[in-house]
């Protein structure tokens, strides 16, 4: 496992690209944080998958455009794992409009 005993806070994963990488990391032997802002049906969710199959991670809602947010997803995770390896900033926000 490439990356036992690292620790990996990967925003915007409740779904999708995000979810999937967190499920790359947590298969290389990271520990993971999931963080999503709205989502917070696919973050649980996201943590159970990793576990179930074997990996470790945690939840946290955050709204990274807030700093009060975004020191709580790294005071949680500090206190859950004592450090941060590892943040890949996913989460991003898109505004549709017609041409």
């Amino acid at each position: 496992m490439k990356l036992a005993d690292k620790v990996a806070i990967v925003t915007g994963s409740a779904a999708n690209i995000g979810k999937a990488t967190a499920f790359l990391f947590a298969r290389e032997g990271a520990k993971v944080v999931i963080t999503t802002r709205d989502n917070v049906e696919g973050g649980h969710s996201t943590v159970d998958e990793i576990t179930k199959a074997g990996g470790t991670a945690l939840f946290v809602q955050a709204d990274l455009s807030s700093p009060d947010d975004v020191q709580k997803l790294f005071a949680a995770t500090v206190e859950t794992y004592g450090t941060v390896d590892i943040l890949v900033n996913n989460a991003g926000v898109a505004i549709g409009r017609p041409f």
